[in-house]
């Protein structure tokens, strides 16, 4: 006694065949045996639409459309709606009269005076290099008084001053 009910019918117009282990199409929902399984081999009317992307060449988002739709529109419509990132302005080498515009592939970070160079320019001997000590050391010397005698002299009062920011801040007094 065999039992008959087990099993579905391949739906597909010419085969009808018996299957145990039946294929269901995830587009038109129909049953099929592993013969006509793809959706090539029983004709599947409805077309799947697929997913393509396109990465925005100035945020690097990537913008999911569909098969069907220009990909110069969606471009578009995601530059004027939703992008992120204006175009920014593009940065250069920090040697003077060197106009090398910087990338990641070309761009070098001197590490004696943190100057972000290109590669032509990266040596110290070739950008006029001046350690951040010794440029640090450069600026206290500034900020000595260039008059160690204390001739800084107050119009007002004839007081003398060693630097010219003490005379500044006493002529301050003078005027309240």
């Amino acid at each position: 006694m065999l039992n008959t009910e087990f099993g579905i019918h391949c739906e597909y117009q010419y085969c009808k065949q018996r299957d145990f282990l039946p294929f269901k199409c995830g587009e038109c929902k129909h049953t099929y045996c592993i013969d006509h399984r793809s959706q090539t081999s029983h004709e599947c009317k409805i077309e799947k639409v697929k997913w393509e992307a396109i990465v925005c060449p100035l945020c690097s988002e990537s913008i999911k459309y569909q098969s069907d739709m220009d990909s110069n529109i969606v471009w578009e419509e995601h530059l004027y709606s939703k992008c992120t990132q204006q175009q920014k302005e593009k940065k250069k080498c920090a040697k003077p009269k060197c106009n090398q515009i910087l990338t990641e592939l070309n761009k070098n970070e001197c590490k004696n005076c943190q100057k972000v160079l290109c590669l032509k320019h990266r040596f110290p001997e070739d950008h006029d290099c001046k350690p951040k000590w010794q440029m640090e050391k450069q600026i206290t010397q500034q900020k000595q008084p260039v008059n160690q005698t204390g001739n800084e002299e107050c119009p007002i009062c004839g007081q003398k001053f060693p630097y010219i920011m003490q005379l500044i801040n006493h002529s301050q007094i003078h005027v309240n």
